[in-house]
């Protein structure tokens, strides 16, 4: 079989990784005198590589993100000094992807909130996780849509297994009659189930009743009632104490993305709901 039969058959039973260096490694093998297993398995370890890399990709490009470069890396952490470091690169990690936590981002625009966002999502793909993005209005526009051309059911169903789906910017635009409904049920849908990361700029807060939103990214109550609302512990990572207890928006609220009620305290700026804890962080713009 010659070079360009082997190519051929190599693309044939679908290793173009292995065809696309296969002369490359013929000529490095030759030259360094490579032992034939020890060829057949860089071939191997190259499509293998191969494969990796264009999963990544494809999920990238599932995962829909409206800033594909935020990471990490290229996030300005000194804008604020109080911001808890360590939380961020612990969420980075997935292991709340893998314990199917939730966590929820909270404060004025331009603290960061969608950045990071991203940049969690991102390190997720390269750990292996599906990821779903979307912006709230998006998301819940298409839901909308999706109760009038029949295909709810499917589409709920879809964003309900996905590992980690991020919701972000909830509360910035209009938003469709239905959204404070549809939004429920999916995160009850997900609820332990599966992670998901929200942001917004609206309030959220320890001790929220039974008709708010933010009770389905919260952890069962710690009270034994049943008609108690669901509370508990508050941790900031600025340094705050613990304990503070407080109501949050309630559904309803997200009709009306620029009302918010006069009894809610403001929201800080980077938050985080898990089984255990609130974490909140200092409100700065840059």
């Amino acid at each position: 079989m010659t070079l360009v039969e082997l190519d051929r058959a190599l693309r044939k039973l679908r290793l173009s990784g292995m065809a696309d260096v296969l002369e490359t490694r013929l000529r490095h093998a030759q030259a360094e005198r490579l032992p034939p297993l020890d060829l057949v398995a860089t071939l191997v370890s190259d499509e293998l590589q191969r494969r990796e890399d264009r999963l990544v990709a494809r999920r990238h490009k599932q995962a829909a993100f409206r800033d594909p470069d935020r990471s990490l890396e290229n996030f300005d952490f000194d804008f604020n000094k109080t911001m808890n470091r360590a939380l961020i690169f612990d969420l980075a990690t997935g292991r709340f992807i893998q314990q199917r936590e939730d966590a929820l981002f909270l404060g004025p625009p331009g603290t960061g909130k969608s950045h990071l966002a991203q940049a969690i999502g991102r390190a997720a793909i390269q750990q292996g996780y599906r990821v779903t993005y979307r912006e709230a209005h998006t998301l819940l526009e298409q839901v909308a849509e999706a109760a009038i051309d029949g295909t709810r059911k499917t589409l709920l169903a879809d964003l309900a297994t996905v590992p980690l789906l991020i919701i972000d910017d909830l509360g910035m635009r209009k938003l469709p009659h239905t959204a404070a409904e549809d939004l429920l049920e999916l995160i009850m849908r997900r609820y332990e189930r599966a992670a998901t990361l929200l942001t917004s700029n609206r309030h959220a807060e320890c001790a929220v009743h039974r008709g708010s939103v933010w009770a389905g990214l919260r952890p069962p109550p710690l009270g034994s009632l049943a008609g108690e609302p669901r509370r508990e512990e508050c941790e900031e990572a600025g340094g705050g104490g613990r304990g503070a207890q407080a109501r949050g928006a309630d559904a309803s609220d997200l009709d009306h993305p620029g009302s918010l009620r006069p009894d809610a305290r403001r929201p800080r700026a980077v938050g985080r709901v898990t089984n255990r804890s609130v974490v909140t962080e200092d409100e700065q713009a840059r």
